[in-house]
């Protein structure tokens, strides 16, 4: 939790309001860099380093998203403005982001509060993320699926081609984008008769006293039932707090495990750009199938052998500590030390990994009789939509390792 994702909006509104806040205002990308004011709406969403705010903008009368940054991540070297700087020295103009689907800030300041200085950039009003909005929106719309599938790996490929690399590629980092002012009419009172008043808590701590360091009340999520009319078949690539220069990678990233390559979860080898395309292939499949992948090392490594098959030898030390760590009864004990043993690397390294044996159980998938299988996936027509149609099932009834039962397990 960051330390704005509680902040109550009379405190924000407060906030924006004082002189650090025109003083500092960046004209990052050539917009205008007039200081404004912002009135706080409502909260869009937060996750570790940052917290979203929709703000109407007096000075244009526009709907903007405000991200809040914690003061930990907002130091003048951080990666979002490393990003922007970074772009920028490449030479690339807006007109070159919006046709590659990245979105960066159009505008940055620096705000002060009882825990640090906060960097708040200033974006776009943006719509639902990619696997929400495919999952509740698209259906079996393979080509308006495969439209934004495309555009997510154009997207990528122009960040790579300018020497970034994004390190925290996800569906919840790819947005979808609405029509431009396409609520620039609503007032706030608009807003809240659509969303409803946002809910809020009361803050207090254990001894039942405030503190200057919390807000007085937390603040609850805007539902996006106020876009869902306006959303286009465009997605917008978000987020740079992890991004690094391709040829200057970070020590550490903090990559969810079902997005993170596996020199990443198993942290050998070296990050780059292969990071980040093992990033998109997991999204891809993600939003190919319409699922959400579970969120744990475990399941991960899971994932990567149900598709990739067995673990090989340079990760399974690693793979079978994280299992036991996460209590993972059901360890095939078979080869789990054989990238500790000498005799196994080298020229007898390929002879080993054809004999392993996966990690977490049998990898064999119930797809039901031949008959079943083709009903569903009848709509399929390409090869590969019918295999990602077989995906699809395997990915959603797996039978759980772990239940002797034969219990199907979700994943």
């Amino acid at each position: 939790m960051t330390e704005f994702d509680t902040d109550t909006m009379a405190d924000m509104n407060a906030r924006a309001s004082e002189p650090e806040r025109g003083a500092k205002y960046a004209n990052t990308w050539k917009y205008r860099s007039v200081p404004i004011m912002d009135e706080i709406i409502y909260k869009l969403g937060f996750g570790g380093m940052a917290t979203v705010w929709l703000c109407w903008e007096i000075d244009t009368e526009q709907w903007r998203a405000i991200k809040v940054n914690a003061a930990s991540q907002s130091s003048e070297d951080c990666s979002d403005l490393l990003a922007i700087r970074h772009l920028k020295k490449q030479g690339v103009t807006p007109e070159q982001l919006e046709a590659n689907h990245i979105i960066m800030p159009l505008e940055t300041f620096w705000m002060g509060s009882p825990n640090g200085r906060h960097l708040c950039l200033v974006l776009p009003l943006l719509g639902p993320n990619l696997i929400d909005w495919r999952s509740d929106k698209l259906g079996v719309d393979m080509d308006r699926v495969d439209k934004l599938c495309y555009q997510t790996a154009k997207g990528l490929s122009f960040l790579h081609n300018k020497g970034l690399c994004h390190v925290d590629f996800r569906p919840q980092n790819i947005l979808m984008k609405l029509k431009p002012g396409c609520i620039d009419h609503l007032s706030r009172d608009d807003v809240w008769d659509v969303c409803g008043f946002p809910s809020t808590a009361e803050v207090r701590t254990a001894t039942g006293e405030r503190s200057k360091y919390a807000p007085n009340e937390v603040v609850g999520t805007a539902p996006w039932t106020l876009f869902q009319n306006h959303v286009i078949d465009e997605v917008a690539i978000v987020d740079f707090g992890q991004a690094y220069k391709v040829h200057e990678p970070r020590e550490e990233l903090g990559i969810p495990a079902a997005y993170a390559s596996p020199e990443v979860l198993f942290s050998r080898g070296q990050f780059g750009a292969g990071s980040d395309i093992w990033s998109l292939a997991t999204t891809l499949l993600e939003v190919r199938i319409g699922r959400r992948a579970r969120d744990s090392a475990p399941d991960a490594i899971r994932c990567m052998e149900l598709f990739a098959g067995p673990m090989p030898p340079s990760y399974r030390s690693e793979a079978t500590r994280i299992l036991e760590e996460h209590g993972w009864d059901d360890i095939n004990e078979t080869t789990r030390d054989v990238d500790s043993t000498p005799s196994t690397l080298g020229a007898s390294q390929a002879g080993s990994a054809s004999e392993l044996q996966p990690l977490t159980g049998r990898l064999d998938i119930p797809l039901g009789d031949d008959e079943e299988l083709d009903s569903e996936c009848k709509h399929f027509t390409h090869p590969l939509e019918k295999r990602l149609g077989t995906e699809q099932r395997a990915w959603g009834q797996e039978l759980n390792p772990r239940d002797p039962s034969g219990a199907v397990a979700s994943f």
